[in-house]
């Protein structure tokens, strides 16, 4: 693990810790990418988080930094995630909970560890999943991870 050193450009993620990312380098996640870059890649999956019944909110404006956005990023709260990158890359979950600086594994999703009795479970395309962090992002995916019994 890592914790974002002081930079002008990512003030806004100072002091986060940023669990190790899948093949896509920790550099390239956090380095914004120019608004008139060629994008290879160009993908929203959408994502759910329910915990104890209770739908969260996925924040506007994940990964947007004052210079611009990172490869993954959200504009508005309503769980589209943004995949926009000049390098087709094998972006996944964790990625996206790196950018976040949110912890999610199959026992803990957004500080919250699964008790006695309870579980995290991952659907995507309404079918289980196991792979979790490891999930491949796919265009129009629909990801819906529930902490709860």
């Amino acid at each position: 693990m890592s914790t974002v050193r002081h930079s002008p450009q990512f003030d806004c993620l100072e002091g986060r810790t940023l669990l190790s990312a899948s093949k896509v380098s920790r550099s390239f996640l956090l380095t914004p990418i120019a608004a008139n870059a060629p994008l290879a890649e160009h993908i929203h999956p959408h994502l759910s988080i329910v915990i104890k019944g209770q739908e969260q909110t996925i924040p506007a404006n994940i990964g947007i930094v004052p210079t611009g956005a990172l490869p993954i990023h959200t504009h508005s709260p309503d769980g589209t995630i943004h995949v926009e990158s000049p390098q087709q890359m094998p972006f996944k979950l964790r990625d996206f909970f790196t950018i976040w600086g949110q912890p999610f594994s199959k026992k803990t999703i957004l500080g919250h560890a699964a008790g006695r009795g309870e579980k995290i479970t991952m659907a995507v395309d309404g079918r289980p999943s196991k792979l979790f962090g490891n999930l491949l992002l796919q265009d129009g995916q629909h990801i819906v991870i529930r902490l709860g019994r």
